[in-house]
């Protein structure tokens, strides 16, 4: 049985920590993020811990990314701790950075801790990391930790 019959079949299905690493895998595209979302992640409506890693994952755009956003702030909305890396993700931009911050930070209030890295992102500039500033900062009351990442 897989995990995603498992989710469907047993509302009861109770998986709390999920980490997923897919770094420096150049085969990985929105496609297969989609996929992931809407086959998979979707499902699992009581996850806590969410931790995805696509550093270096040259395909992914913010097409990947927001996929990536809706399926949290429409189906996972007990989320404590997210954990992104999209370091060295050159497709991802600022605005599709900032839509992504934007659902997230309105929808889901139950999270603690927010960790994103955007490392080498560099059509991520500075009104964009503003404007996630303040959209954050207004809507995430409950969060404790939160770290950017977006060295270069």
């Amino acid at each position: 049985m897989s995990l995603k019959q498992a989710a469907d079949e047993n509302p009861n299905f109770l998986l709390n920590d999920l980490r997923l690493s897919f770094k420096l895998c150049s085969a990985v595209t929105d496609t297969g993020i989609n996929s992931l979302t809407s086959n998979f992640l979707r499902h699992l409506k009581h996850l806590k811990t969410l931790t995805l890693n696509f550093y270096e994952c040259s395909d992914v755009s913010d097409q990947g990314l927001l996929s990536i956003g809706s399926t949290l702030s429409s189906h996972i909305k007990s989320l404590e701790k997210l954990s992104l890396d999209f370091g060295r993700c050159s497709q991802i931009t600022g605005a599709g950075f900032e839509e992504f911050t934007s659902n997230i930070s309105l929808q889901l209030s139950q999270l603690k801790h927010l960790d994103l890295s955007f490392s080498w992102c560099r059509k991520i500039g500075d009104q964009s990391l503003s404007a996630v500033g303040n959209t954050l900062g207004q809507n995430l009351k409950n969060i404790e930790t939160l770290s950017f990442d977006f060295s270069r």
